[in-house]
């Protein structure tokens, strides 16, 4: 009877020429095939294993992949709607004109704090300047940029709120800012730093507020105390044109390296105040209201 081998048996074969002349040719031949075996058993242990791992990684990059075009798809439906709820598409959106550069734009976006973009919602030269317009253009958005150019002069307002009418000395977060002209070194952000000055006042649609004195009127009040008004009236009533402005920065708030016009305000009794359409009162040659939309997706 052929006597089996084991592998450590073999080695000792090896190493002892003895040994090996005590075994028979069938018996290397079955130690040869065990070896083998072992040896295919062995490798094909290894492929199955890489071959299951392989089909995990698979899976879990298809999982990966299938994930990332829900987001995709999802995103751009929250886009569609989007521009569509905010006419972007619509019949005053064939071609977007702006007093706002590239280069104001991404200065705003950086004021607002990045992850944004800005719709223009309203452009008095297109829209026209009666202040129905301007509340049916801008309807419940929130968070408005208010863009002015008087010449060469751009300049204008944030509110954090929108315009709902009508409403009186609403708290809400409002900063002006200067795109070009008065003499600073470029676009300059202007913090109001008296809290009374953080709201805004909004007339009805038919309706007018009044200023300090009760002599004038206008439409709209944005910073508390009368520091932007929109469509304000010389004579006990409201302006027929929302691009009737008057306004001021008050002296606390007049960034260093202005070097613009300096006078008092009758109205709140102040001296230096300056003023971004060079004078207290003028009529802007364009008025755009743009809306503040945060960009934000869910990360499932």
């Amino acid at each position: 009877m052929s006597r089996q081998l084991s592998v450590p048996h073999v080695v000792q074969r090896f190493f002892n020429p003895a040994l090996s002349s005590s075994t028979t040719e069938e018996d290397d031949d079955t130690v040869t095939n065990e070896m083998v075996q072992g040896v295919l058993a062995d490798h094909q242990d290894t492929k199955q294993q890489l071959l299951a791992t392989q089909k995990q990684l698979i899976d879990e990059l298809t999982r990966e992949r299938d994930d990332w075009k829900r987001r995709c798809e999802r995103a751009e439906a929250k886009l569609t709607e989007f521009q569509a709820r905010c006419g972007y598409f619509g019949a005053h959106q064939d071609s977007v004109l702006t007093v706002l550069s590239a280069r104001d734009h991404a200065q705003l976006i950086e004021w607002l704090g990045g992850d944004r973009t800005l719709v223009q919602l309203y452009k008095a030269t297109r829209d026209g300047g009666m202040y129905g317009s301007l509340l049916d253009r801008v309807g419940g958005a929130r968070g408005l940029l208010f863009i002015i150019r008087v010449g060469s002069l751009r300049f204008g307002a944030y509110m954090s709120g929108g315009i709902d009418v009508p409403d009186t000395n609403r708290p809400c977060d409002v900063w002006f800012f200067s795109l070009t002209g008065h003499d600073f070194s470029g676009p300059t952000k202007i913090p109001l730093r008296h809290k009374n000055n953080q709201m805004v006042s909004i007339a009805a649609r038919d309706g007018a507020l009044e200023s300090r004195t009760g002599e004038n009127k206008a439409r709209m009040c944005i910073g508390g105390g009368g520091i932007l008004w929109l469509g304000y009236g010389d004579n006990d009533a409201p302006a027929a044109d929302i691009r009737r402005i008057q306004h001021w920065v008050h002296k606390d708030d007049v960034p260093a390296g202005y070097t613009g016009m300096r006078a008092a305000v009758a109205e709140i009794s102040s001296s230096q105040c300056g003023f971004l359409g060079s004078n207290e009162l003028f009529t802007a040659e364009e008025l755009e209201v743009w809306h503040v939309v945060r960009l934000h997706f869910e990360s499932e």
